[in-house]
C-alpha cells in the first residue's frame, strides 16, 4: 500500500458548490465539447467570463452548465456519461494551478492532495 506506515490524519472537505462550478471555472474543456463553445462566446452569452469569475459565486452551477451548452444546441442532464466525458476533456493542469484561485475549495483539495504525495514521497 502506497501509504502504510505514514501518520494520515483525518479530514473532511466539502466544496461549496456543485462540482460543475469547478467545470465552469476550467473553460477550456467547452470547446472540446464544441469548438463554438469559446470562452469569449460564452461571456458574451452569459454576463460572466469563466477565465476570471470566482465559481463559488455561480449561484447554480448545473443551470449555468446547461445555458452554456444551450448556446450550442446541447443540453446538460448531469448523466453519468456526460459527467464522465467532462471529466475526461477536463484540463487537470489548468484546474491545479488557475481554477483552484478562483475555487477556494478546489485550492485546499488540491493542497491537502498535494501534502499527502509529498509525505508519501519523502517516505519511500
Amino acid at each position: 500500500v502506497l501509504l502504510s506506515g505514514l501518520p494520515l490524519r483525518a479530514q473532511v472537505l466539502l466544496s461549496v458548490m456543485e462540482i460543475e462550478a469547478w467545470f465552469i471555472g476550467e473553460y477550456l474543456h467547452f470547446s472540446k465539447v464544441d469548438d463554438r463553445l469559446v470562452a469569449d462566446r460564452i461571456t458574451a452569452a452569459r454576463l460572466f467570463d469563466p477565465r476570471t469569475i470566482m465559481v463559488e459565486d455561480i449561484a447554480h452551477p448545473s443551470s449555468e452548465m446547461d445555458a452554456i451548452y444551450l448556446l450550442e444546441g446541447e443540453n446538460y442532464i448531469k448523466s453519468r456519461e456526460q459527467v464522465q466525458a467532462i471529466v475526461d476533456a477536463l484540463d487537470f493542469e489548468h484546474m491545479t494551478v488557475d481554477v483552484r484561485l478562483r475555487a477556494p475549495a478546489l485550492g485546499r483539495l488540491v493542497d491537502e492532495l498535494t501534502a499527502i504525495f509529498q509525505r508519501a514521497n519523502s517516505n519511500g
